[in-house]
């Protein structure tokens, strides 16, 4: 029986302080144009579609969601995340994997995680340690209390 689901970390990815995902030196005027609102707005442009399905970009999947499971789709939050990172100009993700928890590990270790969840984030649930978590999100929307 699963956990329920529980909002746990959230990592920004316009702001990647030092460094980009990939751990490399970003540039600022970079890390400015990328907005929250890109990333939602891309993620959204895709909602519906499947680990292998035609994104909105013109390819087939999302990183290596079609294959990755020994010539499979896997399952694919956290190629998700990376893709839109990538497509949007957040920067490169080869530092991450398709484990969800793999955002957690980036964010604590660049400062980059937080606990209040802001448009364009990804968001890690159920976060059990040694870079594994449940599920992984891309915050589209949010709403004021």
């Amino acid at each position: 029986m699963r956990r329920p689901l529980s909002l746990l970390a959230c990592v920004a990815l316009t702001a990647c302080g030092a460094g980009q995902l990939d751990g490399s030196a970003n540039d600022a005027s970079q890390t400015a144009a990328v907005t929250g609102s890109a990333i939602a707005g891309l993620a959204l442009a895709n909602v519906g579609e499947g680990a292998c399905s035609t994104n909105a970009a013109g390819g087939k999947g999302y990183m290596s969601s079609c294959t990755g499971n020994g010539g499979a789709p896997e399952y694919w939050c956290a190629d998700f995340a990376r893709w839109v990172s990538e497509k949007t100009g957040a920067g490169s993700t080869t530092a991450l994997t398709a484990a969800p928890g793999r955002f957690n590990v980036y964010g604590q270790k660049h400062g980059t995680l937080h606990n209040s969840p802001k448009l364009g984030d990804a968001v890690v649930f159920n976060y059990a340690g040694n870079g594994y978590a449940d599920h992984l999100a891309i915050v589209t929307q949010g709403n004021s209390h």
